[in-house]
């Protein structure tokens, strides 16, 4: 699973990094801090899971969702943000992110999240590579 991280904050990227790599089995791709970074991370990369902050350097997570969902990017994002999730999440979801979590929450979730992707992938190619050989066999 290939994953872009979206984050601002260094040492919140790293630990994202870190905990996508080890628990999930993703591949970290691409991390960006700012939004011309990310969304040319996404473009490039093609990831199946973008974790997006809200708060960049330039630009903002809003910008990028709407870029990415606009450029018809059929990934899913999720919003990992510490803004008041009962003031965004609503936006972010109409903007087309396909989960929020909030920060003051601890990662743990997205975590989850990303891992039951991983999972879904998964089965997904192997539910492909038997289609395959089934019609090899024909």
């Amino acid at each position: 699973m290939r994953v872009v991280v979206v984050e601002n904050c260094l040492p919140t990227r790293r630990l994202l990094t870190l905990l996508l790599t080890q628990k999930a089995g993703a591949s970290v791709v691409a991390e960006a801090a700012d939004e011309e970074a990310a969304v040319a991370a996404v473009h490039a990369f093609k990831p199946h899971l973008v974790t997006l902050d809200l708060g960049l350097d330039e630009g903002s997570g809003v910008g990028v969702l709407k870029r990415l969902r606009a450029g018809n990017y059929e990934g899913l994002i999720y919003v990992f943000s510490s803004e008041e999730r009962s003031v965004v999440e609503e936006h972010c979801i109409r903007l087309g992110a396909d989960g929020f979590f909030d920060k003051s929450r601890g990662e743990t979730a997205l975590v989850e999240a990303a891992m039951a992707l991983g999972r879904s992938l998964a089965t997904d190619a192997c539910t492909e590579e038997r289609t395959s050989r089934d019609d090899d066999q024909k």
